[in-house]
């Protein structure tokens, strides 16, 4: 537990060594500091089929912006020991609007020994209404996004991670092009096998907006996974 806190509090060191207000450049860049709290419950339906249902509470570290509420409901089916399927719905409050995503998942998988090696790519469309008056604020934009990861195991109740991944937007002014990329380094501990704590640094960054913002994200979740379902009892 005292690893996870001190993982935790190295990455927050470091990214907040980085807030600064570069608006003076051609392009405007701003650093923003967040503070997620994450829960999230696991129901292994199947031995290949998963349910999860996620909420996180975001909190921004400058003060002057609302905090913002996710709520995740999610299915994952792996077709093979290689490849797996998956299908989110994402619902968010905050800052007095609301913002509906539905995206759809493939991601490859390999294992070798206590490392693992994976690459998603999946594609969403999301629209913004705002709360009081049920006004669309835009169309809904289309994104395509591939990430790579990688994990390693070196104790049974440990795992590390680190992902790379990027957004492709498809809207009226963009078909197709970067839109912003997010780095994800995280730890997990699991106190048992139904319990688990996560510990995680994200950098999110915009490419194409002209005031560019880079988001630094510090999260701290807890996971609980229940039994399977229809796991089959042992005969006798």
């Amino acid at each position: 537990m005292r690893k996870l806190l001190l993982f935790f509090l190295l990455i927050r060191t470091i990214a907040f060594s980085q807030d600064v207000d570069l608006s003076g450049t051609s392009d405007r860049y701003r650093i923003n500091n967040q503070l997620w709290f994450k829960v999230k419950a696991t129901l292994p339906v199947s031995k290949k089929t998963d349910l999860s249902a996620q909420y996180i509470s975001r909190v921004y570290l400058d003060g002057v912006t609302n905090p913002g509420s996710y709520f995740y409901l999610s299915g994952k089916h792996n077709f093979k020991k290689w490849i797996s399927g998956d299908l989110t719905t994402r619902f968010v409050i905050d800052q007095g609007y609301n913002l509906y995503r539905l995206e759809a998942g493939l991601k490859l998988k390999k294992e070798i020994k206590d490392f693992k090696f994976a690459f998603r790519t999946a594609a969403f469309g999301e629209n913004k209404t705002i709360i009081f008056t049920r006004d669309m604020t835009r169309s809904t934009f289309y994104f395509w996004r591939n990430r790579v990861e990688f994990s390693w195991s070196p104790k049974k109740k440990w795992e590390f991670g680190a992902s790379f991944e990027t957004w492709n937007i498809f809207n009226y002014r963009y078909n197709g092009k970067l839109d912003k990329a997010c780095v994800v380094i995280d730890a997990e501990y699991k106190l048992s096998k139904h319990h688990s704590l996560i510990a995680s640094y994200q950098n999110q960054f915009d490419i194409q907006k002209a005031n560019k913002v880079s988001l630094n994200m510090y999260t701290l979740g807890y996971e609980y996974t229940f039994k399977r379902l229809n796991k089959k009892k042992k005969k006798k």
